[in-house]
């Protein structure tokens, strides 16, 4: 059998090392480490090792000597290398589609859908490859073929990307990019990146104008340079949700008659103390 390029374990330790930096910015960027946001803080990192050891796998053809369960028996030197290389494909694909699904469990409000949606199709991928090779007479005569640096390296990347964008798009396509809100007739809804809520007026039991507030720390949502927006938790409110500019230092907040409490703002102070004056005229 032709050598082809050695994806080795000092490889492996690169592509770790940038997998996993990347999925910790990646998990702190939409969820925060703070509260559940720990969770895909933990998971993302064994899921990119895992996704590494799928790319060793398919890229050397090795890995029968630790995989149990398969009639190896049956299968010649090649097809053993072939099926090995198939099960890290799948293994690698899959793995990184969990991994996209990783950073969604968090997100509002169709974040759960697409979580499932992902996480779904990751183990599809894992199982397809598993069954495929389940009997050795279906890889008949195929051979493992060697893989190039190239191929090696440009399968990881393109994963790499993928953990990145897939979450991004989606996040584009399901939330919006600023803090909107919208006084109708008979409730207030709010929209920010990740986070959608409404408040029925026949709710409200106050509302504030505070030129000082403290937003806390996040349990879950999104935060960036821009915005916050989410379920945070601070001294004075306890949980509660927010959707506010971060420039921005006036915040209003709204207390309900059932104890849950909003904060929300526009981009700059003339904006909030004017949606406050909105917000108060529909309340008289």
């Amino acid at each position: 059998m032709d050598e082809g390029y050695r994806f080795t374990w000092q490889h492996v330790l690169i592509a770790d090392a940038v997998a996993v930096t990347t999925c910790l910015i990646l998990v702190y960027y939409f969820v925060g480490f703070e509260g559940t946001g720990i969770l895909p803080a933990i998971v993302s990192p064994v899921l990119s090792v895992v996704m590494s050891i799928g790319i060793v796998m398919w890229a050397n053809g090795a890995g029968s000597n630790h995989i149990s369960g398969l009639n190896w028996e049956s299968m010649n030197d090649d097809q053993k290398s072939y099926a090995c290389s198939v099960m890290g494909l799948c293994m690698a694909v899959g793995v990184t589609l969990i991994g996209c699904a990783v950073p969604m469990v968090m997100m509002e409000p169709m974040g759960v859908m697409w979580f499932a949606l992902l996480i779904s199709s990751g183990v599809i991928v894992m199982f397809a490859g598993m069954i495929w090779v389940l009997n050795g007479t279906r890889i008949g005569d195929r051979k493992y073929r060697p893989k190039s640096a190239t191929a090696v390296w440009g399968l990881f990347i393109m994963l790499l990307f993928a953990i990145i964008s897939v979450p991004i798009m989606i996040t584009e396509a399901e939330g919006t990019s600023n803090v909107t809100v919208d006084l109708g007739d008979d409730n207030i809804a709010v929209r920010a990146p990740l986070t959608e809520f409404s408040i029925a007026y026949s709710d409200i039991s106050s509302v504030e104008l505070d030129d000082d507030f403290d937003i806390g720390t996040k349990t879950s949502g999104f935060s960036d340079m821009r915005i916050s927006a989410g379920t945070y938790r601070n001294s004075t409110l306890g949980t509660y949700r927010l959707a506010a500019y971060d420039a921005c230092a006036y915040m209003i907040v709204i207390h309900t008659k059932g104890g849950s409490h909003y904060a929300f703002n526009q981009s700059s102070a003339y904006d909030t103390m004017s949606l406050y004056d909105d917000i108060m005229a529909k309340l008289s």
